[in-house]
């Protein structure tokens, strides 16, 4: 212990300046506050911190939080998590339930630290549906040890499981054990109550660097109760029950902290959506992945809506990007809740998809953007959606701005834009995909237009009334030849005109 506690102590100097903030974000209604003015969790995912802390890089811990930071950055999501089997890895939190890993719990300590100095709030989750870091079935695989043990079965029996992978390359095992599978993570006692005194350790714990519990440290923002739980029921009533239970067990510990779900915003019907949307992407909304944003954003423990976002790899056109924030918006205030879009990751055209995503968060003005996912440079061994700021990436810029207009509006000193204004594509010359914006400094009805040199309409991008402000659609020339394409924007009398250069 002695020779641990002195590779913390040189590793994680407690002698840190902390900048003492004693505020806590809390709900009002449908939207978040932050000592009385509205609050926007503008930032960027970097699950890896605890890893940096754990392994003592401290410098690129440092690096990334300072990036954040000087992006305007208000928020950054991370995992509070690492479930498994392997006593001896630092960075292993929970190694067999209730048996914690005083280093690795330290190592989160310091991210609290840290963040705390940076002045960002931070989003922490409890458990992972995916098989990294443990995740849900390492709790499955802690019950079968335990039956295997009572003797219920001699040997541990090989089984073929089916896989279900996402994004990135997320996936878990249907049935991880040759007893159970990974939907008994929601409704076993067992699992429950050890998930259940996880959470009660973590928000009970004192922090060894600010001194302050978990539970009463103005710093996090946001208990997650998972990062995208999903299940076979296509009911959604299985993790409904398991979200309201978990959610009220957290509020009876902690009273100051809002509660999400850390879920992907999909669906078991289709009735509150789109038709557009659901045309393109019926399987996110007939109860496929077993869960139901409708269903869960109605639950009275949870405070905020979670919705995550990957359109290119969730086969998105690119008119769906408005619509996939634009309904679970409408859907959250219809609850008087915020909505936190948890994770927003591209890997392709990503600078004019952002513009797109950011410009309809801040017109929808919902309470959180989160981009998947902010790196120090040459940080290796990520998804491929990484990306990293200062650099040279028109996308560091865009974040800047981001950032700068929720800020004004948290300030009360953003305005409508004062005239029509149509500004020139990005990128342009394009490859298939670029972002069309334009200002309008009232509400009004936009029709946006694209056509060839012939004066053949290609796409009708908006054809409604929009609110004022700056807003950012995309096109899809992917159908397209090379050549000069021209972008026409109606706005009341006004007729504005772009020349869009496609080159493949």
């Amino acid at each position: 212990m002695k020779l641990i506690l002195l590779f913390f102590s040189f590793v994680f100097p407690a002698t840190a300046a902390i900048a003492q903030d004693s505020s806590f974000v809390q709900r009002d209604g449908a939207r978040l506050i932050l000592a009385g003015k509205p609050f926007y969790a503008v930032g960027a995912n970097c699950y890896y911190l605890h890893d940096l802390a754990v392994q003592g890089d401290t410098v690129h811990l440092v690096e990334v939080l300072r990036a954040a930071r000087e992006l305007g950055f208000t928020a950054i999501r991370t995992w509070g998590f690492y479930d498994g089997t392997d006593s001896t890895n630092p960075a292993v939190i929970q190694f067999a339930p209730g048996r914690y890993n005083e280093r690795a719990l330290r190592a989160l300590d310091y991210v609290v630290a840290k963040a705390k100095e940076f002045s960002l709030r931070l989003i922490i989750t409890f458990v992972d549906n995916w098989d990294y870091y443990g995740g849900m079935n390492q709790y499955v695989r802690w019950l079968n040890g335990v039956s295997l043990t009572k003797g219920l079965l001699q040997t541990e029996k090989v089984v073929s499981s089916p896989t279900v992978t996402s994004v990135g390359g997320r996936s878990y095992l249907v049935q991880p054990t040759s007893l159970y599978t990974h939907d008994e993570f929601y409704r076993n006692a067992a699992i429950k109550q050890w998930y259940k005194n996880y959470v009660s350790m973590l928000l009970n714990r004192s922090n060894v660097y600010t001194g302050r519990t978990y539970k009463n440290e103005p710093t996090i923002m946001l208990w997650e109760l998972a990062n995208e739980p999903r299940s076979l029921d296509p009911s959604g009533n299985l993790v409904a029950g398991w979200i309201q239970e978990m959610a009220t067990f957290v509020k009876q510990i902690d009273k100051m902290h809002c509660v999400g779900t850390g879920e992907e915003g999909h669906d078991i019907q289709g009735t509150p959506y789109t038709p557009a949307l659901l045309a393109a992407q019926q399987w996110m909304f007939n109860g496929s992945v077993g869960i139901s944003f409708l269903k869960n954003i109605q639950l009275d423990a949870i405070d905020v809506g979670s919705v995550h976002f990957y359109p290119e790899d969730w086969g998105f056109a690119p008119g769906a990007v408005s619509d996939w924030i634009q309904d679970h918006q409408r859907l959250a205030l219809g609850q008087q809740k915020p909505l936190l879009i948890g994770e927003v990751g591209i890997r392709k055209q990503r600078a004019p998809f952002f513009d797109a995503v950011a410009s309809t968060a801040f017109s929808e003005n919902v309470a959180g953007l989160l981009f998947w996912q902010l790196a120090y440079a040459g940080q290796g061994n990520l998804d491929g959606y990484q990306f990293f700021c200062p650099s040279s990436d028109p996308l560091c810029g865009l974040l800047s701005r981001t950032s700068a207009l929720f800020a004004q509006r948290r300030s009360s000193s953003y305005s409508s834009p004062s005239a029509v204004r149509f500004f020139a594509n990005y990128p342009n010359p394009f490859n298939y995909i670029t972002a069309l914006s334009f200002d309008i400094p009232s509400a009004s009805f936009v029709r946006l237009e694209v056509f060839d040199m012939l004066g053949r309409k290609l796409a009708s991008l908006v054809d409604e009334v929009l609110p004022a402000g700056t807003h950012a659609v995309l096109f899809n020339a992917s159908s397209a030849s090379s050549g000069v394409y021209i972008a026409r924007l109606h706005i009341g009398n006004d007729v504005l005109f772009q020349r869009l250069v496609l080159v493949k």
